[in-house]
């Protein structure tokens, strides 16, 4: 049976007209009943009472039931996502939960079981209704390795207990957040009838008359009341309340126990981020498979007709946020443990698992790379998409649909990346197991750096901000915007395809193959890509750039690659040059393969190039082919002027020189009307030397 929801009363109560002035009053005469952290979930979730009341606002939320709408009605054609959103009912939030089978059989599950691994058949879930949908769920985010975790978590006897500890932890720190939120932004109570006080020092978030307790924000969009029959007792009625005419009962018993539980946010949502993130933490090598299943799961309770997109949103709004403090051992919210938990459950963990990998290729990244979990995700949901008659083609594209749901949104010129508000954590820390970080709480979580790298938190923060999504038109200019915003499936693949602009730290190691793609530029000062022991390939494919420095440098910067550089034609090097020594131009050392096949843009950085010849050392190498198809100087295109010569104006000229493991370029400046002196004639006698050894791993 699907777990009861903390914090939210099921008995039916006496609703009396209480004003927002008079809750204000009751509540100035009592006691704290609320937590910091319930609160700080209140303020950032406030956008919401201030929908009815904005242009933005109104439309976003017709658009959420016409959504809503739209996701169960195809729902309902689809069997695959229909038997998987019935048996999503089940919310395995504590240490033991359990399903029944078609036999009559009851079999228990711990924590996550079905965000990591998959149900069998259950029965068929009948109430005052007889349903016609069997519940099965194939797969979970850990594919092959899921009934293993199940194991791991199993209520009997739990292979790593530590594991179990975390996500309860975790859980009851983020419910007890949601059992307030439903019901304060139904009706300013904390459980429906006890009015709301926050501690001392802080505030309650109000808006445009709301919260009180004879209306609220859906009921007041949707034209229904509280006091109706077959709306929720409290506010908030959810789609299948408002709207039944239009929502497919394919599940007659989807509102069952719901009654008296307002729809926002979503308590289903609130478990499936919480578990997901940190179980995605705990094995980072199928940690976009599970915020995939994780956001699968929210959707599901769309899909049956009883969440709209915003109580999705909200939960994994908030979740984040909630997840980002406990880790980073905020003191409001230590009481959690989850910080200390995770330290012990994650090598636990993977020690486990690690020995269950010989289905599936004998270690937890062979089992991640052929994930059947991917797979069914594509085929099942590419064509069933938020938006009706959008087909999407990866995985990618269908979490990044998920995060607004075709809400209105802002553009990018509109609403640019936005940073962490202030005062409060940065999303980095759900990232340490992937990238590492450099604060102590980082360190703390990843002591030896993530799989995929060893990277500053500044460098994660730029990733975040590299791949958020639109933000949503009624979010703008607000906390919850950043956290609606996060976009962690992709920026855990972020170096599988880096768009934008990102500056790795000094010291950052990408310790996965990176390709740059068009409009991205890695810059890499001071940073590796790869090591001897495990190197890593970089490929700048057409209109992507790779450059050692950055711009207005005084010294020279240098990236090194261990593993093979493939520049795509179209593709970009850049070297910024700020003087003619050794130490104040770009230099990219490759402890592999160069093939070069693009451009090269050669940068003065306010630098003034004098008269006569010099000599730059740009690449060191092993091997090397290709060559470039073009060169630019100074932001000038330069013409072929021979094999490897090239003319760039104003008396300019430059030769490549290619020695058996480097690459020099000899730039000669002579004034006009002087006749130029092309490089490699008789006129110029060269001393060649290297004037950089290669450098080490």
């Amino acid at each position: 049976m699907p777990q009861r929801k903390p914090g939210l009363l099921s008995r039916r109560v006496a609703v009396t007209s209480i004003t927002l002035a008079s809750l204000a009053t009751a509540a100035s005469a009592q006691t704290a009943n609320t937590t910091v952290s319930n609160v700080n979930a209140l303020n950032l979730l406030s956008p919401f009472l201030s929908l009815n009341s904005t242009a933005n606002g109104q439309a976003t939320l017709t658009q959420s039931l016409n959504g809503t709408v739209a996701i169960n009605n195809n729902a309902a054609g689809v069997p695959a996502i229909a038997s998987t959103s019935v048996s999503d009912k089940s919310l395995f939030g504590g240490a033991s939960t359990s399903i029944t089978l078609p036999d009559g059989t009851t079999r228990a599950y711990g924590p996550a079981a079905n965000l990591a691994g998959g149900l069998p058949s259950q029965a068929i879930q009948n109430g005052s209704t007889a349903g016609t949908v069997t519940p099965v769920q194939q797969y979970g985010g850990l594919g092959q390795l899921g009934t293993a975790f199940q194991t791991a978590v199993s209520p009997s006897t739990p292979a790593v207990p530590d594991v179990v500890r975390l996500l309860t932890d975790a859980y009851n720190a983020t419910s007890s957040d949601l059992g307030v939120a439903k019901n304060y932004f139904a009706n300013g109570t904390t459980n429906g009838t006890t009015v709301a006080v926050a501690p001392a020092g802080m505030t309650l978030p109000t808006a445009g008359g709301l919260p009180n307790m004879t209306n609220s924000v859906y009921d007041q969009a949707y034209g229904v009341t509280n006091t109706q029959a077959n709306q929720n007792i409290y506010g908030d009625s959810r789609p299948v309340q408002v709207a039944p005419g239009r929502i497919n009962g394919y599940d007659p018993n989807a509102l069952t126990g719901l009654a008296a539980n307002p729809s926002f946010p979503s308590g289903h949502a609130t478990y499936a981020y919480t578990d997901a993130i940190l179980t995605g933490m705990l094995v980072p090598q199928d940690y976009q498979a599970m915020l995939l299943r994780g956001s699968e799961y929210g959707n599901s309770r769309i899909a049956l007709g009883v969440h709209y997109p915003l109580d999705i949103i909200a939960s994994r709004s908030f979740v984040s946020s909630d997840l980002a403090n406990m880790l980073n051992a905020n003191p409001n919210y230590t009481s959690a443990n989850v910080q200390s938990d995770f330290t012990a459950a994650k090598p636990a963990l993977n020690t486990y698992l690690a020995t269950q990998t010989g289905g599936c290729g004998g270690s937890l990244q062979a089992c991640a790379n052929s994930n059947p979990y991917n797979t069914y995700s594509l085929s099942t949901y590419g064509a069933n998409t938020p938006t009706a008659g959008q087909t999407l083609t990866s995985n990618s594209q269908i979490y990044e649909a998920r995060l607004t749901y075709g809400l209105p949104t802002l553009s990018a010129a509109a609403a640019p990346a936005e940073a962490a508000p202030a005062g409060g954590p940065d999303a980095s820390i759900l990232l340490a197991t992937l990238y590492g970080g450099s604060t102590a709480a980082a360190k703390t979580i990843a002591t030896t750096g993530g799989l995929y790298g060893k990277l500053a938190t500044g460098t994660i923060n730029q990733i975040i901000a590299n791949t958020e999504t639109t933000a949503l038109a009624a979010f703008a200019d607000t906390s919850l915007s950043y956290w609606s915003r996060l976009n962690l499936y992709d920026a855990a693949g972020y170096f599988g395809d880096v768009k934008g602009s990102l500056t790795l730290a000094a010291g950052d190691q990408v310790l996965t193959d990176t390709t740059i793609a068009s409009g991205g530029a890695l810059r890499a000062a001071g940073a590796s890509v790869g090591t001897a022991a495990a190197p890593n390939n970089v490929t700048v494919q057409r209109g992507g750039l790779l450059s050692p420095g950055v711009v207005g440098e005084t010294t020279g910067g240098t990236t090194t690659i261990n593993g093979k550089l493939t520049e795509e034609s179209g593709g970009t090097l850049q070297f910024r040059i700020a003087g003619t020594a050794l130490a104040q131009y770009d230099h990219l050392s490759v402890n592999g393969l160069a093939d070069l096949n693009g451009l090269l843009d050669f940068e003065l950085d306010g630098f003034v190039l004098g008269y006569g010849l010099s000599t730059f050392d740009l690449i060191d190498f092993t091997t090397v082919t290709g060559d470039f198809t073009g060169l630019t100087f100074d932001n000038v295109a330069c013409s072929a002027a021979g094999t490897d010569m090239w003319s760039c104006g104003n008396g300019v000229t430059i030769g490549e020189m290619f020695t058996a493991n480097s690459l020099f370029l000899q730039v000669n400046n002579v004034p006009e009307p002087a006749s130029l002196a092309l490089l490699g004639t008789g006129a110029v006698c060269l001393v060649w030397r290297r004037r950089r050894s290669m450098a080490t791993a």
